[in-house]
């Protein structure tokens, strides 16, 4: 299946002359000390009396790189732009608007989160 690159917001480039690909090259390579939990929510975290904050839930807890977050965005965010040309939703008539408009939001995140200002949106 040939992906529909057209349909990525601006932050996704296609050909890559920006090195994104180097970038996440060595965000991988870093080394991985910190716990990534993929569930956080209010209702699994607590709040200690000196402010520091403990995981409740530990089902999706793992140690991981500290830029875990920033993969999921990303990955998601990848999702969620190819999705909204390729899938076809019957009598779901504002999810591809929130496929679209959330693809961006996360994608403009990775661009922060990795210190690149996001190209100009054509919107």
């Amino acid at each position: 299946m040939r992906l529909p690159y057209d349909a990525l917001p601006a932050a996704v480039l296609r050909t890559d002359p920006h090195g994104w690909a180097e970038v996440l090259r060595d965000h991988a390579a870093r080394p991985m000390p910190h716990v990534a939990h993929w569930d956080i929510r209010v209702d699994n975290l607590l709040r200690r009396p000196g402010g520091e904050i403990v995981f409740v839930d530990w089902g999706m807890a793992a140690r991981g790189p500290a830029w875990a977050v920033t993969a999921f965005l990303a990955g998601m965010g990848a999702h969620l732009a190819v999705r909204s040309v390729v899938a076809v939703d019957v009598n779901l008539p504002t999810l591809n608007e929130f496929r679209i408009r959330e693809s961006r939001r996360m994608l403009d995140a990775v661009s922060r989160r990795t210190g690149r200002t996001p190209p100009a949106s054509s919107d």
